[in-house]
């Protein structure tokens, strides 16, 4: 009797949550306890200075580790905190919350962009300014668009041409460009001429570079910029002080990333050195991918391995897949199996998954084909793959997903977030 009792409450009160009936107990803290026993999360983030973004019903709240609700879900997006007070948005509109769930500067915003150099972009009535981290209006919105804030200096635009302003709002080159790029070590890009021309200014405005009928794909990347050079029909890099390095005739080219850059002539692919001569010759590798940490990723006759810069494989060709390495490790794959490579090639983790992530807290997630779990770094399966997702472990938990809901596990694998089974 006392069985079916406890039964038939816990399905009274099961319904009376999941069907959003709201009642006052303590405070709703009650309400949000069973809740969350019994619901779970829709999404959930990883904890952050103690506090995880959490989704319930469509609305975004924080909850901190023993599960408690800290600042009620209300929000249609939310943030995690990261040194200061995090971003949330409210009837479609953007500000930013302190831990306690006050507005420190209010939703009021279309758009609101990440701090840069101290201050925030943000978008009001379809114009653009700046705030500072109070929301108080550093730069009123009044531009019909600003760019990246950079030593100083913001592009705006106003009056269909840019220009650039001060972190006091005052003008310092008068808006009269086609487009004005951010300012980087000391340069600023910008087109004239309807963007037929681009050339580089000083923070005075004046020209350094010259502008020149050219197409700048992308910043300086160790003081060269690729650019295409439309008389010529041909792909060259431009240093800082607007001196070309011509390069082979190509149709691709990249960034320089320690020292070399990436080219493609045809179907063949190769590296360039600063001076524009061929460093390792195209058509021996079938890809090729920037270097990093003295190793780039190379694909030949369907394998992947590393070459250092002399072209010499470091790394065996012998995987089907491979990524960049980070902290000395990288996954890849071999006959669908994914393990974990130092950087001589040595297998840390042997391939036997279907993916594996980077280490977090000294856990990597795992999958098979269905599930997903936590090994250590010996490889060890530590949690079974059991979760439908599973995400990074921070500050001691980990947000996984079972039929459809989300909790948090330890490292021991126990739910102490949400249901328990």
């Amino acid at each position: 009797m006392k069985s079916t009792y406890k039964k038939v409450l816990v399905t009274i009160i099961s319904i009376l949550i999941i069907s959003g009936i709201y009642f006052k107990v303590n405070d709703s803290t009650l309400f949000w306890k069973l809740k969350i026993d019994l619901k779970g999360f829709d999404h959930a983030l990883d904890f952050s200075e103690g506090l995880a973004a959490v989704c319930i019903d469509d609305k975004w709240g924080y909850i901190d580790k023993k599960g408690d609700i800290i600042i009620k879900p209300q929000f249609q997006s939310a943030f995690p905190f990261t040194d200061g007070p995090a971003k949330v948005q409210l009837y479609d509109k953007w500000g930013y919350i302190d831990k306690s769930g006050r507005f420190v500067i209010k939703p009021m915003f279309q758009s609101m962009f990440e701090y840069q150099e101290g201050l925030i972009e943000v978008q009001m009535n379809n114009k653009w300014g700046y705030i500072d981290k109070r929301g108080s209006f550093v730069i009123e919105p009044k531009y019909e668009k600003t760019g990246v804030l950079s030593e100083g200096l913001i592009p705006i635009k106003r009056n269909d041409k840019w220009g650039y302003i001060d972190i006091k709002g005052n003008i310092v080159i008068k808006p009269q460009y086609e487009y004005a790029y951010a300012f980087q070590d000391g340069l600023g890009k910008v087109e004239i001429e309807k963007g037929q021309k681009t050339g580089w200014i000083n923070k005075t405005g004046e020209f350094v570079i010259q502008p020149m009928p050219i197409l700048s794909y992308f910043d300086f990347q160790e003081g060269l910029s690729l650019i295409y050079i439309k008389e010529k029909g041909r792909k060259a890099y431009i240093d800082t002080t607007g001196k070309i390095v011509m390069i082979p005739d190509c149709n691709k080219a990249y960034p320089f990333y320690e020292g070399l850059a990436v080219v493609q002539v045809g179907n063949d692919w190769g590296y360039i050195n600063k001076k524009g001569e061929w460093a390792i010759e195209p058509g021996i590798f079938d890809k090729v991918y920037d270097f990093r940490n003295g190793l780039a990723r190379v694909e030949i006759n369907g394998k992947m391995g590393f070459i250092n810069k002399k072209g010499e494989f470091v790394i065996k060709p012998i995987f089907d897949e491979a990524y960049d390495f980070k902290n000395g490790i990288t996954e890849v794959k071999i006959n669908k199996a994914a393990g974990l490579i130092s950087l001589n090639g040595n297998f840390i983790i042997e391939p036997k998954f279907t993916s594996i992530s980077y280490f977090c807290e000294d856990l990597a997630s795992v999958s098979n084909y269905y599930k997903q779990g936590y090994i250590d770094r010996t490889g060890k399966v530590v949690i079974p793959l059991k979760f439908d997702y599973a995400r990074d472990f921070s500050e001691g938990l980990a947000a996984v997903k079972i039929n459809n809901s989300f909790r948090y596990i330890d490292k021991t694998g126990k739910i102490i977030i949400g249901p328990k089974i």
